[in-house]
């Protein structure tokens, strides 16, 4: 069974100013670093209900140290070590903060029509 789970980041803006281009690079930016960290972290069917917030520093390489979390312990050991070790994240552009703030919380999957007996 898939469980539903995201992950959400959140990177903290140091100045709102920019173009589209530079907008829409550093969405593509964050989009590829939540990949990453979800690849990492895996099935989140055992955290279902939880919550954790890891806020991460970036280091030159393009990866991140983790400065804090606040939530749950199982989980954000799991979102520490998932955020910490995720591989393959590109070069931020520029106008990427250096702070992100990744929002953890698994949902508990929805039951099947079967299992229900509905359908």
């Amino acid at each position: 069974m898939k469980s539903v789970f995201t992950v959400v980041v959140a990177l903290v803006l140091t100045a709102c100013s920019g173009t589209s281009p530079e907008k829409h690079a550093v969405a593509q930016y964050n989009q590829a670093v939540q990949q990453a960290v979800m690849k990492q972290f895996g099935s989140g069917e055992k955290y279902a209900g939880q919550h954790c917030t890891v806020t991460a520093e970036r280091r030159a390489d393009g990866g991140y140290n983790v400065m804090r979390t606040e939530g749950d312990e199982p989980l954000c050991l799991a979102a520490w070590h998932s955020v910490s070790s995720a591989q393959r994240l590109p070069l931020p552009p520029q106008q990427a903060a250096k702070t992100a703030i990744f929002l953890f919380a698994p949902l508990k999957p929805a039951p099947h029509a079967a299992a229900t007996g509905a359908g």
